[in-house]
């Protein structure tokens, strides 16, 4: 801190364009969640890749360091391993399980500028579209967003980015997906 009591701000870096789907991710955590779930969760784990704009989503009951670790070995099951992983300065990334698992995966750390909201933005967006859509679809029952959080995360994989004019969907696989949102227009 500065002498005036002010953080003293550290300039952005910039990151190269990453053009290999997962090979580098973004992680945060949404939460905790109120109420929360019916079955316990009260967070939400968000990764979501650089190159295509995919996102990722699970729900969880805690974020200590091996609930959060056995969320992401699951994502990665499906998508594989990143080289690089971008996450906050939060301590449930950062502790010795957490390095640990960067060092035995042979995944790079790297962690935001502090102060600097910007330096993850795409995830703070992600949150924002996925809370919005989550207490649209279960207003009537807010214990069940669990069950919401499959069928959100479809559609918001196939509404088209801005920036390049594709979804998410269509960036990793190469093609249009019929889902709840075509589902909506084709009736």
């Amino acid at each position: 801190m500065s002498p005036r009591g002010r953080v003293k701000l550290v300039p952005l870096q910039t990151l190269p364009i990453i053009t290999e789907p997962f090979s580098r991710v973004a992680i945060d955590l949404v939460g905790p969640l109120s109420p929360p779930s019916s079955e316990g969760h009260r967070y939400i784990l968000t990764l979501i890749d650089f190159a295509t704009g995919f996102p990722e989503a699970l729900p969880l009951k805690s974020i200590d360091t091996i609930s959060v670790t056995e969320a992401l070995i699951t994502i990665f099951s499906r998508v594989g391993i990143p080289r690089e992983i971008l996450s906050d300065q939060g301590t449930q990334f950062t502790p010795q399980l957490m390095q640990e698992i960067h060092k035995l995966l042979g995944v790079k750390p790297m962690f935001t500028t502090p102060y600097h909201p910007r330096s993850n933005a795409r995830i703070d967006r992600l949150h924002s579209t996925l809370k919005a859509g989550l207490r649209k679809l279960c207003s009537d029952k807010p214990t069940e967003w669990h069950r919401y959080l499959i069928p959100t995360m479809f559609a918001l994989r196939e509404i088209p980015s801005d920036r390049t004019g594709f979804s998410a969907f269509e960036m990793l696989y190469g093609r249009k997906v019929r889902g709840p949102l075509a589902v909506l227009r084709d009736l």
